[in-house]
């Protein structure tokens, strides 16, 4: 839904009629654990953590709805501000490297100093959540931990998929390897590999795979770990989009609806 998606289905009580659906749309979910562990769905999410509420911080729903609508107005308006932003600055916007969620990274970036961050303040976290992002994929993965834990001992491994898979099968435990989730094939073990190799390059482990003569190799070695982008600039004191100092009221409002310096 994120990217764009579609249904079709037969029309009811019709031969040939057919109809369609296409849908795209921004999707919040909320877990308790990792909501994304897949690293093709981590790539198109902005996971966040939120902190545990203290005792003596709570509010009643009343209370939450009272604040809010007080600060409603300015909320809009700093929204509006950013959408401004955004549409003037992104068409003139280039940038060195993109993630999957290309036009969204851009987008974000173009109207990110509106809020009082520096340039490219958006896209460095975004970079983090998707290292961060991988490495959950890998750690979901029985197949991943496993990789994990022979590119440690050994750096670098070179060989076909079946002696990989004999190689990996030592490696685990008797629980993990009757379990469903395990590859019992070089087949089903390629498929898996095919599915990680993202997230174990974006985690520090190189993969490759070739065919030669008839027969498969399956190299992997250890790259060192995510390059980390440089911490971007603090947002300049007093600034608000670069165009003129925050309104102290509008401060004052802003004030409940702060988390961590970032203003919705």
């Amino acid at each position: 839904m994120s990217t764009g998606g579609g249904h079709s289905a037969r029309t009811l009580y019709t031969d040939l009629d057919e109809i369609s659906l296409a849908v795209k749309r921004p999707v919040i979910v909320n877990g308790i654990e990792d909501a994304a562990t897949r690293h093709d769905r981590a790539e198109r999410a902005l996971q966040i953590e939120l902190e545990t509420i203290a005792d003596d911080q709570r509010k009643t729903e009343k209370e939450l709805w009272r604040e809010f609508d007080a600060a409603r107005p300015v909320i809009f308006s700093c929204l509006l501000d950013g959408l401004v932003a955004a549409l003037r600055d992104a068409p003139g916007l280039t940038m060195e490297q993109l993630p999957r969620m290309a036009d969204a990274a851009l987008w974000a970036t173009a109207g990110e100093t509106v809020f009082g961050f520096g340039r490219r303040a958006f896209i460095t976290k975004y970079w983090e959540n998707i290292a961060e992002g991988a490495i959950a994929a890998v750690d979901a993965s029985p197949v991943g931990i496993a990789i994990r834990q022979l590119i440690e001992e050994e750096t670098e491994w070179t060989g076909e998929p079946a002696e990989l898979l004999k190689r990996l099968n030592e490696l685990a435990s008797d629980e993990v390897r009757r379990a469903n989730t395990w590859p019992k094939s070089p087949r089903v073990l390629s498929g898996r590999l095919n599915r990680l190799a993202q997230a174990l390059r974006r985690a520090g482990i190189g993969y490759e795979h070739s065919r030669s003569r008839g027969r498969r190799q399956v190299r992997l070695c250890k790259v060192g770990n995510f390059a980390s982008f440089a911490s971007p600039a603090s947002p300049t004191e007093g600034q608000y989009g670069g165009q003129g100092d925050v309104d102290d009221d509008k401060d004052a409002i802003l004030q409940p609806w702060r988390v961590e310096g970032v203003v919705p």
